[in-house]
């Protein structure tokens, strides 16, 4: 695009060009399994201390990049809990064990030059 002459109104020789950085966007797609059973519920209700395994589906661009795991208690302050490294499919996890009555967790990617950042959808689980 084209940018105005920085010099004064009838001497600009030349254009001067501004660069548009174009970044791809990222979805994140969640699927939790509770034990060994895929779960669709949001919020779901599970026992304590049954496992639980976010699984992360992203695209094969994020491969080998670093997403976060982040948590919020109850209606508290999402807080970052871990990090993960996007296999060559696209894809993550984190395991946990449900011990909290009311637990929400996301996946958040903070983008680069040329991916956008991304949070993805929240997980909500109750233990009892």
């Amino acid at each position: 695009s084209r940018l105005p002459c920085l010099t004064s109104r009838n001497s600009c020789s030349r254009l001067q060009t501004k660069a548009i950085a174009v970044r791809t966007a990222v979805v994140l797609t969640t699927r939790a399994i509770v034990g060994t059973t895929t779960v669709s519920a949001n919020p779901a209700t599970v026992k304590k201390g049954v496992k639980v395994t976010l699984t992360l589906t992203t695209s094969r661009a994020l491969s080998g990049r670093v997403v976060e795991v982040w948590q919020r208690i109850g209606t508290g302050t999402w807080t970052k809990l871990t990090t993960r490294k996007v296999t060559t499919l696209g894809t993550a996890s984190f395991v946990f064990y449900a011990t909290r009555a009311d637990v929400s967790y996301r996946w958040k990617f903070n983008g680069s030059t040329s991916l956008a950042p991304a949070i993805g959808s929240t997980r909500r689980f109750y233990a009892r």
